[in-house]
């Protein structure tokens, strides 16, 4: 007879290959892990609208016009396991502390340089072509899979034990 799950285990990551993830539309809670291979535009310091939490362009909310802006940080980024890619979109939690940039230190600095992009280049500088695990809800449309991350941080892999567990699998197969 089966039993129900205790809460860690509910909490455990659900580890999926991107490549699994397209093949089924997306998933619930899942857990990817590989190199960040791209920081798309729209990274680093951005302002949102304060009625509907739209990114601001140019001052001016898309729905509600001239609005008064509300800083906020992110991350997007595309995610490569080997299988497939992702594009990953990071909140404000999320950014702070994978990068270890926080608001408060981005928006003095853009304001120091007058800059905002800085923030964005100074992200990129830290986590470019480094492996990340990063943890959220999948979901695919017309541009391909999006995982809205709820978790996220730089892993620095064990080379000596994915070789083992890669000749090990190899050897299994012959």
């Amino acid at each position: 007879k089966g039993k129900f799950p205790s809460a860690k285990e509910l909490d455990k990551p659900n580890r999926r290959s991107i490549q699994d993830l397209e093949s089924v539309g997306g998933g619930v809670d899942v857990t990817i892990v590989g190199s960040l291979v791209d920081i798309k535009k729209g990274t680093g310091l951005i302002f949102r609208c304060p009625e509907c939490n739209r990114v601001v362009q140019k001052g001016a909310c898309r729905i509600h016009g001239p609005v008064n802006q509300v800083p906020d940080l992110r991350i997007k980024a595309v995610v490569d396991d080997g299988t497939a890619a992702l594009t990953v979109v990071m909140n404000k939690d999320v950014t702070e502390k994978l990068t270890g940039i926080s608001l408060k230190e981005g928006l003095s600095e853009a304001r120091d340089t007058m800059n905002p992009d800085i923030v964005g280049h100074r992200i990129e500088e830290r986590i470019l072509t480094r492996i990340v695990e990063v943890r959220g809800n999948v979901t695919s449309d017309e541009y391909g899979l999006m995982m809205i991350a709820s978790d996220a941080k730089l892993v620095t892999p064990d080379i000596k034990a994915d070789a083992e567990a890669l000749l090990d699998k190899m050897e299994a197969a012959a």
